[in-house]
């Protein structure tokens, strides 16, 4: 199943009513609210393991003002993560952290608050009191840009000021492995099914840096042996990616669907841990 548009899901939702399909997907505002309403269609939301979160490459280069951890707070106090959550994937909520909740391995933290008077504070003290340009943020493409684009709104409305760069695809992949994205910040989805995959990225092929601390607990983490050891070691590295705000967890993501009379079931529990309704083959329909 393909994302679709703002304008392509309108048009699809009409044709799941008249019946002429039974599926429509990505139901963002005001399309979630009118599904909700309709006897006729059955909004699902899947169990999903992907994750939004702005990854900073810059906080590695010291001329950078995303080196200054303040301003990497600031630029995560300024998201009002609910309203962001409630826009672009209704159904799911803002995080604190990458862990599942039935995660043995995974630490967990609350979502830091919607707070654009302690960013600006923030700034003040880290001396862009009278804003800051903090280079490129590269959303994800297709349904998603609308996404980083408003997280690039919040942060301007605090002083924080990011060019948007819009990319396919295919480039943003290129771009993001050939490490060109390093003078920013872009929006990054983590899909992996535990707390270790997910962290992976940060420490494996399109990374842009690391703090040495970190990356020795993370390289004794892949030869540890213990279930206990290894559990402490990677505690201990989500508690220092926290507190030095090395990534901003956003919300959840999901696609939620709608789903006509013709479809039997959950089709979500086909395959449970994807964040769209796939593989067809594997959907019932009524007779």
């Amino acid at each position: 199943m393909e994302f679709y548009t703002v304008t392509e899901t309108a048009t699809r939702l009409t044709m799941v009513k008249r019946g002429e399909v039974d599926v429509a997907t990505l139901m963002t505002d005001v399309f979630y609210e009118d599904v909700k309403k309709d006897p006729k269609l059955r909004l699902l939301v899947p169990l999903s393991p992907s994750q939004r979160l702005v990854y900073i490459p810059a906080q590695f280069n010291p001329k950078s003002p995303w080196a200054d951890v303040r301003v990497r707070k600031a630029a995560s106090l300024a998201i009002d993560r609910k309203t962001l959550a409630d826009i672009h994937m209704p159904g799911s909520g803002p995080i604190g952290s990458l862990g599942f909740d039935n995660e043995a391995f995974a630490a967990h933290f609350s979502p830091d608050p919607y707070d654009p008077e302690g960013a600006k504070k923030l700034l003040s003290e880290a001396g862009y009191a009278k804003g800051v340009n903090v280079g490129k943020l590269y959303p994800a493409d297709g349904g998603y840009l609308p996404y980083g684009e408003q997280v690039a709104t919040y942060w301007k409305a605090v002083g924080i000021n990011a060019e948007i760069v819009i990319l396919d695809r295919a480039t943003w992949q290129a771009e993001r492995r050939a490490g060109k994205m390093k003078d920013g910040a872009f929006v990054d989805p983590s899909v992996a099914p535990t707390i270790g995959g997910r962290l992976s990225y940060l420490f494996t092929v399109g990374n842009y840096g690391n703090y040495p601390d970190i990356l020795a607990l993370w390289d004794r983490y892949g030869l540890e042996i213990s279930p206990n050891a290894r559990r402490e070691l990677i505690l201990k590295v989500q508690s220092l990616i926290l507190e030095r705000t090395m990534f901003i967890p956003l919300t959840s993501n999901n696609s939620p669907a709608a789903f006509g009379p013709k479809v039997k079931g959950n089709p979500y529990k086909a395959q449970p841990l994807i964040w769209f309704t796939a593989p067809f083959e594997d959907i019932e329909l009524n007779k």
